[in-house]
């Protein structure tokens, strides 16, 4: 009977534990694919609107996590995206690098929206530091409303260098 009591108690325990979501697999573009490792982020553009995180302190940024194994930077770009935001974009091609070394992808986004959204909700899992998502035209904004104001020349660029794509040759590959 203790044994049943222990056990009917460990699985109401862990019946109230939230489960742990899997990140999804590295996609990235046929035409795209690459083995630089590194840190990367995706510039994710639709109908001339940026998508952002808006962080706890107000502020702008592209969504990232630092790249700490060994996976390529593109990889690295899902991963921080998938991870900031809960969308399993595709990566494409590379468009430009930060001064701080982050390459900036052009990734995309196959889930029906077209910019005019308001304000979305993260996911449950994001860091703390992300409040919200936001589609904005990068040049409305002030150079002090982005995070990090020495990279936003890099983003405006990779912003006009991007080519959004209707239709995506794309593949699974994991690191």
């Amino acid at each position: 009977m203790k044994r049943f009591k222990v056990f009917a108690i460990s699985l109401l325990l862990s019946a109230c534990h939230p489960a742990e979501i899997a990140p999804p697999s590295c996609r990235v573009a046929n035409h795209a694919q690459s083995s630089q490792a590194g840190e990367g982020a995706c510039v994710i553009k639709i109908n001339s609107k940026l998508l952002v995180i808006q962080r706890s302190d107000d502020q702008y940024d592209l969504p990232f996590q630092q790249n700490l194994s060994d996976q390529s930077a593109q990889c690295a770009a899902h991963y921080g995206t998938w991870i900031e935001t809960g969308f399993n974009v595709e990566v494409g091609e590379q468009l430009t690098t930060q001064r701080n070394g982050v390459a900036l992808f052009a990734c995309h986004l196959q889930a029906g929206f077209d910019g005019t959204e308001a304000d979305l909700p993260p996911p449950p899992w994001r860091p703390s530091k992300v409040d919200a998502l936001q589609f904005i035209y990068p040049f409305d904004i002030d150079l002090h409303q982005w995070h990090g104001p020495d990279q936003f020349v890099a983003v405006k660029d990779a912003f006009i260098l991007y080519k959004e794509a209707d239709k995506i040759d794309a593949i699974n590959t994991s690191d």
